[in-house]
Formats: structure tokens, C-alpha cells, sequence
């Protein structure tokens, strides 16, 4: 299986922070969040990485080019900062496998990963999600509706109050999403292709109660911090 992480935007909720440092390169604890999302993917079943760099590329691929895993060797995927996740995901279409992830490069669920990828393979389902109660989360807000504890009715592209579960950011894939890519705007938000997907397609679910780390903002931040620090 291959993965998939997004790690190309600006992160302008964190202000000062990202004018010089990328949002993935942002240490939580002892070490960038990025570097706790590798060591996590870092499994035998797992074929190709592909980092999606944008805004502050070389940084990424610097830091990169100077770590070493057991399993995996990260490749970069680079765009411009102003271009969307689908983009950065459709600019991989020749080179993804049938399956793949998906991961957001400012985002962590404290798991066994491997459990995970067992869990996706006994399923065998073409799309899945990871998701949580969204009273869970620090911000008490979903994007998710779910069914039977185990299957997606719909995916929300604007997170509020109204829906129980939230997407964590761990999506399993196939090369079939590719065609609900808006061929016209190529430049569109992986969240309005979930939206479709979820609409025209059976998506299943993983329910977790794991801690989720995410640094979107300074507050969350703040929070991934004491948790990597304790």
C-alpha cells in the first residue's frame, strides 16, 4: 500500500510560527510532528511515501533527506503553495498503486498503525475512514455521519456542530476516487472530493476513541505539545 501525506500549505492559523518553519516540520515534543507521522507509517506493508511539499519545500526535503527508516523512503511530490490537497493528490495519479492512504502532515492519532492496516485488510473495503466522536475532539466539532457504526453517510466539507463523528485523516483509497476530481477546477479541497465520494460510493469507517493530535492552531498547538511532552 502506498501513502499519501499533505504537507504543502501555509498554515497561516499559526501566525509568526510558519513565516519561517513549515507546518509539518513544527516540533511537538522532541521531535517535528512529521517525523511522528513517519516513524508511525514505518511498516513493512508499506510500499511508497510520498511527501506532498508546497510552501517551504526545500526545508521539508533538507530535513528529509538527512533521516533513515527500517521500511520506508520517503519521496517528495512538489507543487505550489497556492495549489489545493486534491491537486497535490491528483499530481500523483501515475504513480499511486490500486491502494493507498491518505494523511494530513499536521495530524496524529495515537494507535497501532499496524492494527490499523490489518483492520483495512480484513474489511476490504475501497474507501475508509478513521474517525471519532467529535465531542472527542478539542473543539467538539464533526464533518462525519455515520450508519451501523460502520459505514459513512456522509461526509461534510465544512466541520460544525451538527454531526457526530469527525474524519481524523487517515484515508484508505483507491484509484477509482480519481474520478470524482473535478476535471475543470483541478485545484479543489480533498474535502469537496470526500463530500462526492461519500455520496455516490460506499465509504466505511473506523470508530476510535485514541487520542488525535492535530496543530492547525496555536491552541491545539499548545495541546500536541503537552501530550508529546508527558
Amino acid at each position: 500500500m502506498d501513502v499519501v501525506i499533505l504537507c504543502g500549505g501555509r498554515g497561516v492559523r499559526l501566525g509568526l510560527i510558519t513565516k519561517k518553519t513549515p507546518k509539518p516540520l513544527i516540533k511537538v515534543g522532541t521531535k517535528p510532528i512529521l517525523k511522528h507521522i513517519l516513524d508511525q507509517i514505518d511498516n513493512k506493508k508499506i510500499k511508497n511515501v510520498f511527501i506532498c511539499t508546497g510552501y517551504k519545500s526545500v526545508k521539508i526535503e533538507k530535513y528529509l533527506a538527512g533521516l533513515t527508516f527500517k521500511y520506508i523512503k520517503p519521496v517528495i511530490s512538489k507543487g505550489h503553495w497556492s495549489w489545493e490537497t486534491g491537486k497535490r493528490i491528483l499530481n500523483l495519479k501515475k504513480k499511486l498503486k490500486n491502494n493507498f492512504l491518505i494523511l494530513y502532515g499536521d495530524n496524529y492519532v495515537d494507535f497501532s498503525f499496524s492494527n490499523y492496516l490489518n483492520n483495512l485488510h480484513k474489511r476490504n473495503s475501497k474507501f475508509s475512514l478513521l474517525v471519532q466522536n467529535a465531542k472527542l475532539c478539542d473543539d467538539g466539532y464533526g464533518n462525519v455521519d455515520v450508519y451501523d457504526k460502520k459505514n459513512v453517510k456522509l461526509y461534510n466539507n465544512v466541520r460544525n456542530k451538527n454531526h457526530y463523528y469527525s474524519d481524523l485523516g487517515y484515508i484508505k483509497a483507491t484509484r477509482e476516487i480519481f474520478k470524482y476530481f473535478n476535471i475543470k477546477n483541478k485545484n479543489e479541497p480533498l474535502p469537496n472530493i470526500l463530500n462526492k465520494l461519500s455520496l455516490n460510493e460506499n465509504v466505511n469507517c473506523f470508530i476510535t476513541k485514541s487520542k488525535f493530535i492535530t496543530i492547525t492552531n496555536a491552541k491545539k498547538l499548545k495541546l500536541a505539545n503537552n501530550f508529546f511532552s508527558n
